[in-house]
């Protein structure tokens, strides 16, 4: 796991990758001992990004360490095997057989689920659609592992975004809701499958909640649900509870749309904030720059010389009487000129128009 988790390019993965699973007896004998390694390759495959064929050849060595002989000579993939952990129909080493499903098995379907590889997509939706009946999905979606896939499956990958099969596995379920609703990792599951199903669904579903509202708020997990998808307001009014979902999703979807929107107008900023490469200056405007700056230090200079004189020529004050004195001394020395000279000139203007 070391090894693959410090690859530094694809071509070192999938030299271990490749003698890893050489051939199906050694892909078994991997899984028979630690399936961790090959959780770990599955995830590296995913982060690397790693080329669709090569990810279809993945696929096809899993399944083929999970298949099970056929009457007609043939093998066949088990899903059933690889979300167990039992490749090629057989307990792995210190494994007991406890109904229980395995965490590794299930991680490494959701890996496959999650990295958008449209095959293995399409060959887990046969295989659930095929091989797993209602009994198996309903314990599935209790098992702590398996209730993960289901999770996955239902919420962060586009598994059954077509009505016709998510009806298939919603009708292998019918009836089982409330045993759902009664099991920590079921309950989990019931949320999150009303929260994506459409509306003649959700409400099938809670038709079997609202029938049985007394045997769920004796339990406490089916409180939750009680309380979370408000079955007590659907058995007194359906009608309300369909306004009032209906009213809940288009909430969600506006909130959906302003963090998009938010998204992009940060986007647009951080565009904007990277600033453009300026141009070369050269000939004039070079020049022209240099000029202004000449101005302006000339004129920072000439003020700092023109209060060194004033600090020199500053006169000391030696008594009160002198105050006055000391005053017009200093505005003379600021101004450039004598105080009382400007004094009787504002005497002699305010005069002429008052004569005027």
């Amino acid at each position: 796991q070391t090894l693959i988790s410090n690859a530094n390019n694809v071509n070192q993965l999938k030299e271990i990758w490749k003698e890893l699973m050489k051939d199906t007896a050694a892909g078994v004998k991997v899984f028979s001992g630690k399936g961790g390694v090959m959780m770990r390759l599955v995830e590296s495959f995913d982060e690397f990004d790693v080329d669709a064929e090569s990810k279809t050849e993945l696929w096809n060595q899993i399944c083929a360490c999970f298949s099970e002989s056929q009457p007609d000579g043939t093998t066949k993939f088990n899903i059933k095997n690889l979300l167990a952990m039992k490749p090629q129909g057989k307990l792995r080493v210190g494994q007991t057989d406890n109904g229980r499903l395995d965490s590794i098995g299930n991680l490494i379907i959701q890996r496959f689920l999650l990295m958008k590889h449209d095959y293995a997509i399409k060959a887990i939706k046969v295989c659930f659609m095929q091989q797993l009946d209602g009994p198996f999905i309903e314990g599935m979606a209790m098992d702590s592992a398996g209730s993960r896939t289901i999770e996955v499956i239902t919420r962060d990958c586009d598994f059954y975004n077509e009505g016709e099969k998510r009806d298939m596995i919603g009708r292998k379920l019918i009836g089982r809701w409330v045993s759902l609703a009664k099991n920590g990792s079921g309950s989990r599951i019931v949320e999150a499958w009303i929260d994506a199903a459409k509306m003649p669904e959700k409400v099938k579903i809670m038709r079997e909640f609202a029938n049985k509202r007394r045997e769920l708020q004796n339990d406490r997990f089916g409180r939750i649900i009680i309380r979370n998808l408000k079955v007590d307001l659907f058995f007194d009014n359906e009608t309300q509870w369909k306004k009032e979902e209906e009213a809940r999703l288009r909430k969600d979807e506006m909130v959906k749309e302003f963090l998009q929107d938010d998204d992009d107008t940060k986007n647009k900023k951080q565009s904007k904030k990277t600033k453009e490469p300026k141009p070369e200056r050269t000939g004039n405007a070079m020049s022209e720059e240099l000029e202004v700056l000449r101005f302006g230090i000339g004129k920072k200079r000439d003020k700092k010389r023109k209060r060194d004189e004033v600090k020199k020529e500053k006169p000391t004050v030696e008594d009160e009487g002198d105050k006055e004195q000391y005053i017009d001394n200093i505005m003379s020395a600021l101004q450039g000129g004598d105080v009382t000279d400007k004094k009787e000139k504002k005497a002699k203007k305010k005069k002429r128009k008052v004569e005027t």
